[in-house]
This record gives C-alpha cells, structure tokens and sequence, in this order.
C-alpha cells in the first residue's frame, strides 16, 4: 500500500474539500510554466532577477503543490472528519461524521492520471445510521487497515467494525450525563 497523497479541508456546513499533493516533478513543471509567464510579462528579465528566485534557489507557493481535486457533500452538516493514511488498491478512505449522528464512508481515488476524469473520484461504500451517539459526533478515526473506526462524542467513545457496521465497544466519559 502507497501512502495518501491527499488533503482534506472542512468547509463551513456539509461540504469538504480536497487536494492532491502534486509530485515533485510536476511542481518543478508548474514553477517552471509560472516563471515563463512571468518572464513574458517582464521583457528582459532573467530568471535569477524574478523576485523570490535566486540562482540556484527554489522558491515555490502553496499552490504549486496542490491542486484542488475533489469538492464532497454531504446530506448534513459535518461534525468530523478522519482521512485514512495509505492507499489500497489505488484507493484511500475518507470517513465523516454527520450532525445527524450518522457516519459515511467514501472511497477516493489516488488521483494520480484522472485529471480529466473527476466524476469517479468519491465514491459512498458504507453508511452506518443505527443507534450511535447520543449527542454529536464530534471526532472521528479510521484505522489503517480499515476495519475499525472510533467515534467520539461529549458522552462517549464507541469502537465500530466496518465490515457488520456494528459497534464492538463503548467507552463512558466520566462526568458526562
């Protein structure tokens, strides 16, 4: 299994947002295309007299290495999200925890060579509705391996198991309700 080349940011309400780290070799492409517009904008610049670059120096922005891939919604607000570490079988786990109490789990691809095709980036594999959390859900951890997930509430910690969609433990808070 690859490690995640992918980054996931909550937004406000029921969407996410996520990036894909480029590769070294296609940050150098895209610093390289951003110095020549630069330079065709300024006639009779060098590379070494753009600002920020010196010679031999390499000088890169946030953007240079990510590229905005995938925007997901959901069908209640987010509580919680938890991104999965590796990659396998060219696809990497993404569980969220929904203001509904629900959980949803999405599988994305690697995001290496779809460029062209983003329809088939998130796909829903789960969905775990039944008694959970008595109050929100407000964190959310996947395991390695993707068997197991955790859940956390202001009440509770509950262990779930991916494959019957059950939970296999509950731990109480102390002090809570």
């Amino acid at each position: 299994a690859a490690w995640a080349s992918l980054l996931v940011a909550q937004t406000s309400g029921k969407s996410l947002e996520v990036y894909r780290l480029r590769s070294g070799a296609d940050i150098l492409k895209k610093l390289k295309r951003r110095l020549k517009r630069q330079r065709e904008k300024v006639p009779g610049s060098e590379e070494d007299q753009l600002p920020g670059l010196g010679l031999g120096q390499t000088s890169w922005q946030l953007g240079d290495a990510l590229e905005a891939w995938h925007v997901l919604r959901c069908g209640s607000k987010i509580r919680g999200v938890a991104l999965s570490p590796r990659v396998q079988l060219g696809k990497q786990r993404l569980l969220v925890a929904l203001a509904s109490n629900s959980l949803e789990l999405f599988e994305l691809g690697s995001g290496a060579g779809e460029a062209a095709d983003r329809s088939g980036r998130c796909t829903q594999v789960a969905a775990v509705d039944s008694g959970g959390h008595r109050s929100d859900v407000r964190a959310v951890c996947i395991s390695e391996d993707g068997r197991t997930l955790c859940t956390c509430s202001s009440e509770s910690v509950k262990i779930w198991s991916m494959s019957s969609k059950l939970c296999v433990g509950t731990c109480r808070v102390i002090g809570s309700g």
